[in-house]
């Protein structure tokens, strides 16, 4: 997706997803289940 069409003008990098995947494999979030976490960057079709 280019830029200019996400809501905050940015494309999301690889690495920026780390943090939430981690968090969601540690045991600190072990009552999270069956959620939807998009990774949209704001752009909704």
């Amino acid at each position: 997706m280019p830029a200019g069409q996400s809501a905050l003008g940015l494309v999301g990098e690889p690495e920026e997803f780390g943090g939430v995947t981690t968090n969601l494999l540690s045991e600190e979030s072990h009552r999270i289940n069956a959620q939807t976490i998009a990774a949209a960057g704001g752009y909704i079709i």
